[in-house]
C-alpha cells in the first residue's frame, strides 16, 4: 500500500458540491474530492450543517483511510483525481 499524505487544508467547492483536498502518494500529487453525499450518509450531517473544513477535520481519519484505500486500489477519475462518494465509505 502506498504511503499517502494529505498535503493541504480542505476547502469547499460549492460548484461541485463537496470538499477538495490534495494527497501525495509515491511522489505523485493527487487531487481529491469528497462528495456532499458522503458526510450526510455516513457522518450524520451535511456540509450545510457546518463549515466544510470542520466536517472534513472531524472525520479526517476516516476520510484519509478511505482515500488511501482508493488510491491503492487504483480507481481514479479521467483526470487522475480521486473522488470519494458515499459508496466508498461502505467498503
Amino acid at each position: 500500500m502506498p504511503m499517502v499524505f494529505l498535503l493541504n487544508g480542505a476547502s469547499a467547492n460549492l460548484n461541485r458540491g463537496g470538499i477538495e483536498f490534495a494527497a501525495m502518494a509515491n511522489d505523485e500529487r493527487i487531487s481529491c474530492f469528497v462528495s456532499q453525499e458522503a458526510p450526510r450518509d455516513h457522518f450524520g450531517g451535511s456540509l450545510a450543517d457546518g463549515i466544510p473544513s470542520e466536517v472534513f477535520y472531524a472525520r479526517q481519519s476516516r476520510i484519509h483511510s478511505t482515500v488511501r484505500d482508493k488510491i491503492a486500489d487504483g480507481p481514479r477519475e479521467a483526470d487522475g483525481s480521486v473522488v470519494l462518494r458515499s459508496a466508498d465509505f461502505w467498503m
